[in-house]
């Protein structure tokens, strides 16, 4: 039996990546609290002072971002999905994220519609919701 669901957000370690990413850009004011309101069950909209720190702070996230494999492989499927989730963060936030996060949250969607998608309980469904992710990853300036 596979995963459930379809989205980019279903499955293990999504949204808590989002939860990761803001915590290791340094936002600490009253975080506990806010992040459960920055949750929706699409997407995480985050508040105007967590997106300020996020921006500013990006490479304190990035440092802290997997490596990969090989210039076109990831180590694992979690290390795809950290990528992914970033990107989301930023496009989710109607950011425009810097090209690395571009970059490697496109090759981690890609490396997912793979081997990760046929896991899933629909993995046709699971294909079609990160083919839609990736257009819209690729339409960001």
């Amino acid at each position: 039996m596979g995963w459930f669901g379809h989205s980019i957000y279903d499955g293990d370690m999504t949204q808590t990546c989002h939860i990761m990413f803001v915590k290791n850009s340094g936002y600490k004011e009253k975080f506990e609290y806010e992040i459960a309101d920055c949750l929706l069950n699409c997407k995480t909209v985050l508040t105007e002072d967590m997106k300020d720190c996020l921006i500013k702070n990006v490479n304190k996230v990035l440092k802290k971002m997997p490596k990969f494999k090989s210039k076109k492989y990831f180590i694992d499927e979690y290390d795809a999905i950290e990528w992914q989730m970033l990107l989301s963060l930023f496009l989710d936030n109607k950011l425009i994220p810097p090209e690395i996060i571009k970059i490697n949250g496109i090759l981690a969607t890609e490396y997912l519609m793979n081997h990760h998608a046929s896991e899933f309980n629909q993995p046709n469904l699971r294909r079609a919701c990160l083919k839609r992710f990736l257009n819209k990853a690729m339409n960001i300036i």
